[in-house]
């Protein structure tokens, strides 16, 4: 109070009490957020790429999870091939005979796509295969659809629940 003054130093003291009772209500909901997160309304899904380096992240976060007692509940294996499903092998297309050259030239490159694609489809399977081997007992493993860019729109969440429904394991 000497070198501020008397009113500075009351102002002080109003100031911090007014943090206090702060500081005690913040204490108070994080202790409600605790209670919630580790209770069964609560459940934590890692979010991994379809990377092999990345399954060991994966696995490290679920570790940390069931280290801090919360409730584990499976991956979620993002922008994955794995449920593909349903696509039309270009092997299976037929040229008549008569098809010009550009034709037969354009099907060889889309086999080669397509080869390609499956190559992905069958990492991105494996690895949701891994995933789910590696879920405790209850816990999914969850392909997330490739939707190409980011999903920005109500079509594309829907696209993105569809997928989610579709491509669990557990």
């Amino acid at each position: 109070a000497r070198v501020f003054g008397q009113g500075f130093y009351d102002e002080l003291l109003q100031f911090m009490a007014a943090f206090s009772g702060m500081f005690a209500a913040m204490r108070l909901h994080a202790d409600g957020v605790k209670a919630v997160l580790g209770s069964e309304v609560a459940a934590f899904l890692v979010v991994t790429s379809p990377e092999q380096a990345a399954l060991s992240e994966a696995v490290y976060m679920r570790d940390r999870i069931l280290e801090m007692d919360l409730p584990f509940s499976g991956y979620v294996l993002n922008r994955s091939y794995a449920c593909t499903d349903g696509l039309r092998d270009p092997q299976a297309v037929a040229l008549p005979p008569d098809a010009p050259e550009s034709a037969r030239s354009a099907l060889e490159k889309l086999i080669r796509l397509a080869r390609d694609e499956h190559a992905r489809v069958e990492r991105d399977r494996g690895l949701l295969e891994r995933l789910a081997k590696l879920a405790p007992s209850g816990a999914v493993a969850v392909a997330a659809p490739h939707l190409g860019e980011s999903v920005e729109d109500l079509e594309g969440l829907v696209q993105l629940a569809n997928g989610l429904t579709q491509g669990a394991r557990g």
